[in-house]
């Protein structure tokens, strides 16, 4: 009971002075409970996620419904982190190997391994289309690197503090849609929300999040490891889609973005995906 307890404590510490991002579920799809999701990508209607543990990373592409297409199963050394798609080939991090892993997307056909310097852990990974096609990295502190996508050569780093200039740590999964930065927090059911900064900029104060306490399946049990883990955007249907680890779901909203983000974005978020709501 008492551990049940702090978990629940763990798992909703606020975040302080964020203004909340109101979402609705319109859709819910099955997914594989063997993935523990760690990248989540939508590409052309297809899923992409890279699923983790060592002696148990694989590669999974589905449609839509949820309906399995293609597994790769991965080397029993890696542990499959975060992922990306950069012009049809989809980039993976291995947690610790300081390795980011390139894969053709049409059959995973492994491509080539790159070195990432300077780094300890690698977690969530993103493409920042609007800055010269960087990368986007997080390493669950409050920071943030900016990768050269050719050389992996860190550019930038960025770190994250909420209004009260408290470090926002933990930061996992990464999504970008246009130049709004989405990220979940590690053992939260929160995604913080910001605008991608200039190139000059080496801190920001975070104002937006997405808390999604009360419609989050982990509530059902109190896990350190099934928590929420995966952000992906839908362009063709304009949803964010929603997924953890093991959770044998994802979820597609639409979102209510404030006044003060809607210049970052083109899309409106209103997620027009055919199929009846949760």
């Amino acid at each position: 009971m008492l551990l049940s307890l702090l978990l629940l404590l763990l798992f909703t510490l606020p975040v302080h002075g964020l203004q909340a991002i109101t979402y609705q579920i319109k859709k819910t799809i099955p997914l594989p409970t063997s993935c523990f999701t760690q990248g989540f990508s939508i590409v052309n209607q297809q899923i992409f996620l890279s699923c983790g543990l060592y002696r148990q990373s694989h590669l999974l592409k589905l449609n839509l419904q949820g309906e399995g297409l293609l597994k790769k199963n991965l080397p029993a050394k890696k542990f499959a982190e975060g992922m990306t798609i950069v012009d049809q080939k989809l980039y993976l991090l291995d947690w610790k190997s300081q390795k980011l892993s390139i894969y053709n997307i049409d059959d995973f056909s492994f491509i080539e391994d790159k070195n990432i310097a300077d780094i300890n852990e690698a977690w969530g990974l993103a493409l920042l289309t609007t800055q010269d096609q960087q990368l986007i990295l997080s390493d669950g502190t409050n920071q943030l690197r900016f990768l050269n996508i050719n050389n992996l050569n860190t550019v930038n780093r960025l770190k994250l503090f909420d209004e009260q200039h408290k470090a926002i740590t933990d930061i996992n999964e990464l999504e970008v849609v246009d130049r709004l930065i989405f990220a979940n927090l590690w053992q939260h059911r929160k995604v913080i929300v910001f605008p991608q900064p200039s190139s000059e900029t080496n801190e920001i104060a975070v104002g937006h999040v997405i808390d999604f306490s009360d419609d989050i399946p982990l509530f059902k049990r109190f896990s350190k490891r099934e928590v929420l883990n995966g952000i992906a955007y839908d362009a063709e249907n304009d949803c964010l889609w929603l997924t953890g680890k093991k959770w044998g779901k994802a979820f597609a909203l639409a979102l209510t973005l404030p006044e003060s983000l809607k210049p970052y974005s083109r899309h409106n978020f209103s997620c027009k995906i055919p199929g009846s709501a949760q």
